[in-house]
């Protein structure tokens, strides 16, 4: 693949800004313009710049597979401010213009519609919504299993253990 210049002009302010600002303060997605429209103020105005594709990766959007990962689909489409149809389950949820109000906001949904055990460091750690569909599903499956106990057993607490009182008067063994 050839690079164009657009593209090396890309990575090289991308790795400036990686060297010099927070991660979190890196933005997940660009836009060059020949000039910044300027409102009356002097100010720049934004509703005349132009807009970023969410989707400007990948020329065909990955839809979900399992009714797990359209649920989440639904929630990050929801969350971002995004349509349906622009959300890749593939892609990070950096590259589709997240942020980190609109992960928080995901979580919220996640938690009260999927799995209530899910964590910001979660969403993190499998950063797409394939890979956070697998985990899941995964952790699902593992507290519905710790949950229910095996069929026709019985189920021993504790066994009787005996014990010391001790009086003014003596020793006693109770329980035995």
């Amino acid at each position: 693949m050839v690079k164009t210049e657009d593209d090396r002009l890309n990575e090289t302010v991308v790795d400036y800004c990686r060297q010099h600002l927070p991660f979190y303060m890196v933005p997940s997605m660009w836009s060059f313009v020949d000039h910044l429209p300027i409102n009356d103020n002097g100010k720049i105005d934004r509703k005349r710049l132009p807009r970023v594709s969410h989707n400007r990766h990948q020329d065909e959007v990955i839809t979900p597979r399992t009714e797990l990962e359209e649920q989440l689909q639904l929630i990050f489409a929801q969350a971002f401010h995004m349509p349906l149809d622009g959300i890749d389950v593939t892609l990070s949820f950096e590259l589709l213009g997240g942020t980190s109000l609109g992960i928080i906001h995901a979580l919220s949904m996640i938690r009260s519609q999927i799995y209530e055990g899910v964590d910001v460091n979660l969403l993190l750690t499998y950063s797409s919504i394939r890979r956070l569909a697998v985990k899941l599903e995964s952790l699902r499956l593992c507290e519905n299993a710790s949950n229910r106990p095996a069929e026709d057993s019985k189920i021993t607490l504790s066994y009787p253990k005996p014990c010391l009182a001790i009086e003014t008067a003596g020793i006693f063994v109770l329980g035995v």
